[in-house]
């Protein structure tokens, strides 16, 4: 998947509808009335934070025990390397159209997604070890992953704040699983009779930081 293609397409789709705007949430400034919320004058059911590691700034779920693991990959050309097929290797190598994608390291203490040596050394290590093409380094890129203790989603609402949700948790393998669990969170709001199950709701965190 083209992710930053389809979330180009996914923001010119909101702003053709007038639901995109494009400002840093400001948390004091969110209101929480007896029915609904206010923010800026929106006035709102609900707010759902889809905000991945910066969910440790969030004041309403930032003491849940999440996990974050900043990983850096780099985007090679490799002239002389067939793009027919994915490597795998404990790093792994995935062709993107002409080009190719290798990565990824895992850094557990460093969460921001500014690409440094220290992960393209480790990058350029690996790849000598099973790679003997010439190769040139197109863009070096790193991420934050956001996962719960347990490894699953955190999906549902605040147990002391009905109107404030959560969308989080899915780590490397958001574009896998992001539409299967968007659509049943999707449905758990718009029809009272379902539930989630209890090992992505986020309420299980909440169990876990008061035991």
């Amino acid at each position: 998947m083209n992710t930053p293609t389809f979330l180009k397409a996914c923001t010119l789709f909101l702003k053709e509808h007038h639901s995109f705007l494009n400002d840093a949430f400001e948390y004091n400034l969110l209101q929480v009335l007896d029915e609904g919320l206010l923010y800026k004058g929106i006035s709102a059911d609900r707010v759902l934070f889809c905000e991945k590691y910066n969910i440790c700034k969030n004041p309403y779920f930032k003491d849940l025990d999440f996990r974050f693991a900043k990983g850096d990959v780099l985007t090679l050309d490799i002239p002389n390397l067939p793009t027919t097929h994915i490597i795998n290797k404990d790093k792994w190598l995935v062709p993107f159209h002409t080009q190719f994608r290798f990565g990824a390291t895992y850094e557990w203490n460093t969460i921001n997604c500014i690409s440094d040596k220290r992960g393209r050394d480790e990058l350029e290590r690996a790849l000598s070890t099973w790679l003997t093409l010439n190769y040139r380094i197109v863009e070096h890129k790193a991420g934050v992953r956001t996962a719960a203790k347990d490894i699953r989603p955190v999906i549902g609402f605040h147990p002391d704040f009905k109107s404030i949700g959560i969308f989080n948790g899915f780590s490397s393998k958001g574009v896998m699983s992001i539409p299967y669990f968007a659509y049943e969170f999707s449905r758990f709001i718009r029809y009272s009779q379902t539930t989630l199950p209890d090992d992505i709701d986020c309420r299980r965190l909440f169990l876990n930081k008061t035991s």
